[in-house]
């Protein structure tokens, strides 16, 4: 099929409001030129320097006709402007243009485009694709604004040409972003990377560069950039460019890393090492371009799983934003409800996947009828919303559609989908031969490792002959790499005698898990069979009963296997070697595989197949009795389940030992009650008054007894929570149930007192964190403190100032209650920055502009903008002057009083080598004494110095090995800490008279990336946090010999709780006093779990002085209520 190409770069407008640009023809020609020389299109016509609208239409329209029913490429830089229509009621409706050299623009007094004369409209342009015959169709669009080419409506009206023709367009950044260039490069921030993207080196096997590839590029070279490339694809996979294929490719790299995946499913982590595939992934793809719905459906080990987290979801992931729900519970609802509330706080049309794995365990672990229906009812509703775009994956077994089809509305879903290309179930196919063969070689090839020749082609062989199922396959391939590959030995191949060795396919299970039981202790193997019973339940279909697997926490499995001492070595040897894995705290067996492959396993289950029933059936009882009936008497086990429950298990053991005891009770109560009756009348016939006297007494005892051991059972299960919340790092959840507990000891103390407040004790001793709440409903970018409080403990005014990437601003009080919420902004929020006094507040957006909101008045107003991006912005020492810094390098100051006018602008890429091709600040701080900026970023290792009134340029005064993330000064103007992507920090010291500065220590922070730094008040004490999650605190101290002064760091110290990526850091404190008597620190940390934390450090005096339970509670309780009002006088039963 023959291919045509359009190449259009505009460099001269006649427009005064339109500059002529200088990098466009340059861009076209390379474009043009590598076109031609790949030898893959039939023509290519070049059009660039002056183009009017008349040209442009006329090439457009001459393209469409000579590439009817063939295929057309069309690239086109230059300029575009986004056109802003007021409507109705004030409604402004934006649209896209494409500018060419005749065309007029007219702007408003905000510098907005309110019309265009002589253009190309991007609405029109979708609108004559539509009408073309074209077999397929590639556009690149290098120009501002050009996301609205791929408008929610054109893209509707597109999907009629979808299921007839493939096409596929890429924009070079979304509508709010600009297209931008830098005077040092040969090519634009877009097109250079495209012209990468589309050399020979990028071709596949076959010689071939398909849209996929070019885009996956653009995207990892264009992230952080400031503009980000959107796509578009219908269809097929489309070819861009195609060159002669390779005759010899170079093998790859050695890496001894594994690269098969056991019997766990592959995610979007080995999404590159995932083969066989690509046929079923593309037909996907081609699904969800419409459909809203997809099942796909397969029978155990089918490689379902695998099909969407490592296959579907990568691709998908550009694009969308992609939501994983946990597997569905004995609670599904819950999940769900969670994540369906986090979609209400987006965007209407931000594109979400929810992908539901294992949908089965919707049946096998939710036994509550209502459940289940309110769980599908609302599923199908989002996936049906006409308001939000919703598409929603899951994979079902195809054993498991009889109990699905109970619910009319979800087999709807996937059966009557129209049209027929859009239907929401997709049945898993088995391997072709030759993707059989790919699945099993590709992922050796990648890590430099080959196969025996005739091995690959055994394998094969033994997994179709054996009706092997995929989990057992991968299994296999994992053991064989793991007895043949070791990273420091010479052997680069995969042998037969090793894969004879391990028992082929589905021997290769079976003779790791004999070797590792064989080898075990008899107390070991009573532990290992004990385990995997407990992980396996038995389910009741049409009544017939088969195994099936099960998540179980490691709480039970603590109370029900072993404690967690003889527990975790033996999870750690099976973990070893693959057949149980841990998540979210709760543990399963890895694929259902198992449960028929393993002999020693199938026979431990049907020896204790009523058991497991049995425990099954109380577990379900208990929970309906727990939350649905309320502890109803009625709803207790009864009757033959009951006798059987006594008679067969071993009940005492199991968590529910107090619900069948509850159980046992009732039944002989009432089995007795007609005795008690008769006991009764005889009692008042032969002196009851006499009788009833002892009986009070010992009645009285007896109550005693059963109140204490209440207690005692009462406070254990509070001690063990906290443990388990501490263990978890979850230190505020860890310290008030130690409070709960506490607060019952101090009440009723008893014998065993002392024992559980030797265990509290740890607890408290070692809780740093104070406070923690749900601020934002994205990742919180900017933080800002407001270090003027001197009571900040107590104060009602402004405490703290956070946003989001949504355009959220909030602000906050000490306690962590909401002040004040500004007006949603256009935007991302990329970062906010509290004046000294705490009156003011700047912040920043990826609009460029610099905004100042009064605080007390409640009003905002726009200092001015930049170009591009803001990144960061901050006040210096005296409030009066306001400096922002761009994604472009440029770092502008703003006067906020009359005493300062004309204050200077830098590039910081002007102060760089002139072999820096691309330089991104990163961190950014201005100086607390004397006025002076530093900065560093990505691009550049290098530590600037600016001082804006005596440089023109910054100067270099020290560097890092690896790019600069974060950089702060101490509140004391003598020290600069700088933490950077390798993990470490290095400590500077200031001279203020001389400006100069001088490294004093580097060290090894952290094993990953650093992204916050903050000093204390008295510049004592650093902290750092990062992508690890840890916040690490530091101690600085200076030794003075012979007039030179060296600084020590001592790590005191660290902080565990976030579950993300710590963004940033921040002490709040008095630049008057500091807040207490014993000078401990208060830290606010955010990142991109949305959370705010904060932690004093170090743990008070008071309560590590503390010993008794009375003072323990008090030191405690008063500590909380500082940082918190949850622990107020309406909770005075915990807090005294």
């Amino acid at each position: 099929m023959a291919r045509y190409a359009l190449v259009v770069g505009i460099s001269e407008y006649s427009d005064p409001a339109l500059p002529n640009l200088t990098n466009t023809v340059n861009d076209a020609k390379a474009i043009a030129k590598v076109f031609k020389d790949s030898n893959t299109f039939q023509k290519v016509t070049p059009l660039g320097g002056e183009v009017t609208q008349a040209n442009f239409e006329q090439a457009l329209l001459a393209l469409l006709e000579e590439a009817a029913n063939n295929e057309a490429v069309l690239y086109y830089t230059g300029h575009a402007v986004a056109e802003h229509r007021t409507r109705t009621f004030g409604v402004t409706e934006r649209s896209g243009h494409i500018v060419t050299s005749d065309s007029r623009v007219k702007v408003d007094a905000q510098g907005r485009c309110i019309q265009v004369a002589q253009s190309i409209p991007l609405t029109d342009f979708n609108s004559k694709i539509r009408e073309s015959q074209l077999s397929n169709f590639v556009v690149f669009l290098d120009c501002c604004h050009s996301e609205y080419f791929l408008d929610r409506e054109s893209v509707e009206k597109l999907t009629a040409f979808s299921f007839n023709r493939d096409y596929y367009f890429v924009t070079a950044c979304r509508t709010t972003e600009s297209a931008r260039f830098k005077k040092s490069e040969a090519h634009s921030v877009f097109t250079g990377p495209l012209l990468e993207a589309l050399s020979p080196d990028r071709a596949d096997e076959e010689g071939v560069i398909t849209g996929d590839r070019v885009f996956d590029h653009l995207y990892r070279r264009l992230r952080n950039s400031g503009q980000e490339a959107v796509r578009l694809g219908w269809g097929r996979s489309i070819p861009i460019v195609s060159y002669p294929k390779r005759e010899s490719a170079q093998p790859a790299a050695f890496d001894a890393t594994n690269p098969y995946v056991g019997l766990q499913a592959f995610d979007q982590n080995q999404a590159d090492y995932f083969f066989g595939r690509e046929t079923s992934i593309r037909i996907l793809l081609e699904r969800l371009v419409k459909a809203r719905f997809l099942a796909v459906i397969g029978a155990s080990g089918s490689g379902k799983s695998s099909l969407v987290k490592a296959g579907v979801l990568p691709q998908l992931a550009f694009d969308h934003t992609i939501e994983s729900l946990p597997t569905p519970s004995a609670e599904p609802v819950e999940a769900l409800h969670h994540t369906l509330h986090k979609l209400e706080k987006t965007a209407p049309d931000q594109r979400w996947v929810l992908f539901i794995d294992q949908f089965e365990e919707l049946f096998t672990l939710c036994h509550d009828r209502e459940k289940q229906q309110i769980f599908v009812e609302q599923l199908v509703a989002e996936a049906t919303r006409s308001d939000r775009p919703t598409q929603i994956i899951l994979t079902i077994r195809n054993d498991f559609l009889d109990q699905a089809g109970r619910f009319k509305a979800l087999i709807d879903l996937i059966n009557t989908s129209e049209p027929p290309e859009t239907r929401g179930g997709f049945i898993m196919a088995e391997l072709t031969p030759a993707e059989l063969e790919a699945a099993i070689e590709k992922p050796a090839l990648k890590r430099g490792v080959t196969f025996e020749d005739g091995l690959v082609a055994t394998i094969a062989n033994d997994f179709v002959n054996q009706d092997g199922s995929l989990p057992l396959l991968q299994y296999a391939l994992t053991q064989l790499w793991d007895r043949c590959i070791q990273a420091n030995s010479p052997q680069r191949t995969l042998t037969i005698a090793a894969y004879e060795e391990l028992g082929g396919v589905n021997g290769a299970l079976q003779v790791q898990a004999d070797e590792l039981y064989g080898a075990a202790t008899p107390t070991e193997k009573r532990l290992i069979q004990a385990l995997f019973l407990e992980l396996v339940q038995i389910e009741e279909i049409e009544g017939n009963r088969k195994p099936v697997r099960r998540r179980v926490s490691r709480d039970r499995l603590e109370q029900t296997v072993a404690p967690a001492e003889q527990l975790q070595p033996i999870l750690n040897k099976l973990i070893r070697n693959r057949l149980v894995m841990v998540d979210d705290h709760a543990v399963s067996i890895t694929h259902e595989a198992l449960l028929t492959a393993l002999p020693l396993l199938k026979g431990w289950i049907q020896e204790n197949q009523e058991k497991l029933y049995l425990r099954d059936q109380v577990e379900v009882a208990h929970r309906d009795w727990r939350d649905r009936f309320q502890q109803a008497d009625n709803a207790l086990l009864s009757g033959a389940l009951l006798a059987a429950v006594e008679g067969l298990l071993d009940w005492q053991h199991l968590p529910e030992t107090d619900f069948i005891q509850k159980s046992l009770t009732h039944r002989d109560r009432l089995a007795k009650a007609q005795l008690r009756r008769q006991r009764q009348l005889l009692l008042l016939a032969s002196g009851f008054l006499l009788s009833l006297a002892a009986g009070a007494f010992i009645y009285a005892q007896a109550s005693r007894k059963a109140e204490v051991a209440a207690q005692d059972k009462q406070v254990d299960i509070l001690v063990t929570l906290a443990e388990a919340q501490f263990q978890n790092h979850q230190q505020l959840e860890a310290f008030k149930t130690s409070l709960k507990a506490l607060s019952i000891l101090n009440k009723n103390n008893s014998f065993s007192s002392k024992a559980y407040l030797d265990r509290i004790k740890p607890i408290l001793y070692k809780t740093t964190e104070r406070n923690s709440w749900q601020a934002h409903s994205e990742a919180i970018y900017g933080l800002s403190i407001n270090h003027d409080l001197e009571q900040p403990l107590t104060s009602q005014k402004v405490s703290i100032a956070s946003s989001d990437r949504s355009g959220e601003i909030k602000l906050w009080n000490s306690k962590g209650q909401i002040v004040d919420q500004l007006p949603q902004q256009d935007g991302i929020v990329l970062n906010i920055s509290l004046s000294k006094k705490g009156d003011l507040l700047a912040f920043t957006s990826n609009l460029g502009l610099v905004k100042l909101w009064d605080i007390d008045n409640k009003t905002e107003r726009t200092l001015g903008k930049h170009n591009s991006p803001i990144s960061d912005i901050k006040f210096n020492k005296d409030d009066n002057i306001l400096a922002s810094v761009s994604n472009d390098s440029i770092i502008k100051l703003w006067p906020l009083d009359n005493n300062r006018k004309n204050l200077p602008e830098i590039n910081a890429f002007d102060s760089l080598p002139k072999s820096t091709k691309s330089y991104l600040i990163l961190g950014f701080d201005i100086h607390p004494k004397i006025n002076l900026i530093a900065f560093a970023g990505n691009g550049d290792d290098g530590v600037w110095f600016w001082n804006w009134e005596t440089q023109a340029k910054a100067k270099k005064v020290g560097s890092h090995n690896t790019s600069v993330n974060t950089l702060k000064f101490s509140p004391n103007g003598k020290y600069l800490a700088t933490g950077s992507g390798d993990g470490t920090i290095k400590i500077w010291t200031i001279d203020m008279k001389k400006q100069s500065i001088k490294l004093d220590i580097t060290f090894q922070a952290h094993k990953l990336p650093i992204y916050a730094l903050a000093f204390s008040s008295d510049s004592r004490t650093l902290i750092s946090g990062g992508e690890d999650k840890l916040i690490k605190v530091w101690n600085l101290s200076v030794k003075k010999q012979q007039d030179i002064e060296t600084v020590n760091i001592t790590n005191t110290g660290i902080l565990k709780g976030h579950t993300a990526d710590i963004n940033n850091l921040e002490f709040i404190y008095s630049d008057k006093s500091t807040f207490n008597e014993e000078h401990n620190h208060l830290i606010i940390s955010t990142g991109d779990d949305k959370t705010i934390r904060m932690w004093e450090w170090p743990v008070p005096k008071h309560i590590l002085k503390a010993r008794k339970i009375e003072a323990l509670l008090t030191s405690s309780c008063f500590s909380l209520n500082k940082y918190t009002v949850e622990i107020q006088p309406q909770h005075s039963q915990i807090c005294p």
